[in-house]
């Protein structure tokens, strides 16, 4: 009886942590989804990915003072990496459904979903369509793989859409199937778009432009 109340409260103590973050909390500002390539071993099992992200930002000096001069020039922000928890799962033959938590240096907390609909499902090309939804975030992407051999995929996913920053992203990576149910994943991603984050805090920068790389892994 114990034992069942106290799984109980930490369920609902879970609930009510996402969703305070949930609330306060907007887009990754660097960050990547999980590979689209299928994972081997049981389809309709839960997959958890782990992923880190690292890289520097572009800004484009400008000026809010009336009269003031700005140096047109880009410069280097101090870097900037998040950690994304990721758990998704097939609902449908084509479609996956997924739920995202992380955070991290100069990309805040945030909290939310994802789903994929594979419109080709090959064993060789896979191509769908993605939507992405939190607080204050939102985007679609184009999730594509292509196996280059039995353990090899080359992936990417280009997305666009509101978030805090980089509303397009261009993300290309390679996903290697390490045994039935795990894989390492490697990405490197572009993305252009105003930061609001820095315009907010700083006054005096606009991260137009991105750059990061990623690593991951997928497990269930």
């Amino acid at each position: 009886m114990l034992a069942h109340r106290g799984r109980r409260l930490a369920q609902l103590t879970c609930l009510a942590t996402c969703g305070v973050i949930a609330w306060w909390a907007c887009a990754p500002i660097v960050g990547t989804m999980p590979s689209p390539a299928p994972l081997p071993g049981d389809p309709d099992a839960w997959a958890y990915t782990g992923t880190l992200s690292y890289g520097p930002t572009l800004v484009e000096p400008y000026c809010h003072q009336q009269g003031a001069s700005c140096a047109n020039r880009l410069e280097l922000t101090p870097s900037v990496g998040a950690v994304d928890l990721a758990m998704s799962k097939r609902i449908a033959e084509r479609f996956t459904m997924g739920a995202h938590l992380g955070g991290g240096i100069g990309a805040g907390l945030y909290l939310g979903a994802s789903s994929r609909y594979f419109v080709v499902d090959q064993d060789t090309l896979r191509v769908g369509i993605e939507g992405q939804f939190g607080f204050l975030w939102t985007a679609i992407g184009v999730p594509v793989a292509v196996r280059l051999n039995d353990n090899l995929w080359l992936h990417t996913a280009p997305s666009v859409g509101q978030r805090l920053a980089h509303h397009t992203r261009l993300p290309v990576g390679l996903s290697i199937d390490l045994s039935d149910g795990l894989r390492l994943a490697f990405e490197v991603a572009g993305g252009y778009g105003p930061n609001v984050l820095a315009d907010y805090v700083d006054g005096g920068t606009r991260a137009d432009w991105g750059v990061w790389v990623s690593t991951g892994l997928t497990f269930h």
